[in-house]
């Protein structure tokens, strides 16, 4: 469960990632520099893989879970057995894409998922902007069978419940902050409670799981910026990050 927005900017790219969670999840740890990948990313204790990372090449990578696709009839074995066998976490996808030292090709990526057992994913990929009028991000889903690429829209949710009600309101309250002259409407729509503070909301809050980061990654040509609040994003104060990392180009 979470939530994607992007805009480009005149040397770059600026996104914001919602990460949701269930309340009983151990927190993941801060931002960290990690100089082997030469990349920055937060850290999942539960997979020890993470769900957003930049490198110093200007690229930048999101996963989302991809809950609408039936993980156990996609993967041509019954639920049972798919209970019994320990997938590996979707959060090593990141790390492999950033140990490649490039960008992780649609054959590639192909090969890697059909070699580990993953559950079904989207990663959102956004390259270094060379020439801005091409620039355009992607994202690869895979849905246990195989990987299929697109072209990735200016916002990007998941939810584990109520997936289609969850989409079509967040797409509409976009819209709706996208109109207006703020400067920041990115901030806004990820910290918003409309029309309530639900499990529909994109600052999502329900009795079992909530949202409970936001990151942001700013892009230019001669630097690469993450910014981490370790909180529900409505209590977030956008001066005051948790964690701020750069990475000069």
């Amino acid at each position: 469960m979470c939530t994607l927005t992007w805009q480009q900017t005149l040397s770059g790219y600026r996104l914001l990632f919602t990460r949701d969670e269930q309340r009983t999840r151990e927190l993941a740890e801060l931002p960290i520099f990690d100089e082997v990948r030469q990349a920055i990313y937060p850290i999942d204790p539960q997979g020890q893989g993470t769900w957003i990372a930049t490198n110093q090449n200007g690229e930048t990578w999101c996963l989302l879970n991809l809950y609408q696709k039936n993980q156990a009839a996609e993967l041509g074995y019954s639920a049972t057995s798919a209970r019994k066998q320990k997938l590996l976490s979707r959060g090593q996808i990141i790390l492999a894409c950033l140990s490649a030292q490039t960008d992780m090709s649609l054959p590639r990526l192909q090969d890697y998922c059909g070699k580990y057992k993953f559950s079904p994913f989207t990663l959102c990929y956004f390259p270094k902007v060379l020439t801005p009028q091409n620039w355009q991000p992607i994202y690869w889903q895979w849905d246990g069978i195989q990987v299929t690429a697109q072209q990735l829209p200016n916002m990007f949710t998941s939810s584990g419940k109520a997936f289609t009600k969850v989409l079509s309101h967040r797409q509409a309250v976009f819209s709706q902050f996208s109109r207006q002259q703020s400067n920041d409407y990115l901030w806004q729509f990820h910290t918003s409670h409309q029309p309530s503070k639900s499990h529909t909301s994109v600052c999502m809050h329900r009795a079992d799981a909530k949202s409970v980061s936001i990151t942001e990654v700013t892009s230019s040509t001669t630097v690469q910026q993450m910014k981490y609040w370790n909180t529900s994003p409505c209590q977030a104060q956008y001066s005051k990050p948790t964690a701020r990392l750069i990475i000069n180009r």
